[in-house]
């Protein structure tokens, strides 16, 4: 679906963003159940939390800085949309020491919110890697993108994370 517009260059988004929303929404299968949205204001996500009081003003300005998410994964739920993971994806560009810092905030402003953050790398030889943010050099599972390999490992990976935070907030 969607790489019949990057094709055309209609597509807004980087091709290999697309690639990877198609990846995971057919490793998550039911469509009724899970929403992808690409490129979320990180803004919309402290609104939504009331998180703005709670952060200091270098996290306040880098929020308001025009940063964005990605992928954001979201249940759906009858009329609304509720967040469950957020993902970035991890290219050359970030190995820059003010990327890294970057990724360091919208990480930290995350973990305020309770939204696990997950890493993807760009995808080498049609090979994508997934990490948590906290471990971003452990990696938890890898998908040869040609093959297909590794698609269950990323469902698995994927719901463990709901999962793991869905218990965490009844604590």
């Amino acid at each position: 679906m969607y790489m019949s517009q990057v094709q055309e260059g209609k597509s807004f988004l980087h091709q290999g963003q697309i690639c990877l929303m198609e990846l995971i929404e057919g490793v998550l299968q039911d469509k009724t159940q899970y929403r992808l949205f690409p490129e979320v204001s990180l803004a919309r996500i402290v609104q939504k939390n009331g998180l703005e009081a709670s952060l200091h003003a270098e996290l306040q300005r880098f929020i308001r800085s025009c940063s964005s998410l990605d992928i954001l994964i979201c249940r759906h739920e009858a009329m609304f949309s509720l967040p469950v993971i957020a993902i970035e994806r991890q290219s050359p560009y970030h190995d820059l020491p003010e990327r890294q810092e970057a990724d360091r905030k919208k990480a930290a402003i995350l973990r305020k919110a309770e939204l696990p953050l997950i890493y993807a790398d760009e995808p080498s030889k049609g090979i994508v890697r997934f990490a948590k943010a906290e471990q971003p050099q452990n990696i938890c599972c890898e998908v040869n993108v040609y093959r297909g390999l590794g698609r269950d490992k990323l469902r698995e990976f994927l719901l463990s994370v709901m999962e793991e935070n869905h218990e965490s907030q009844r604590v």
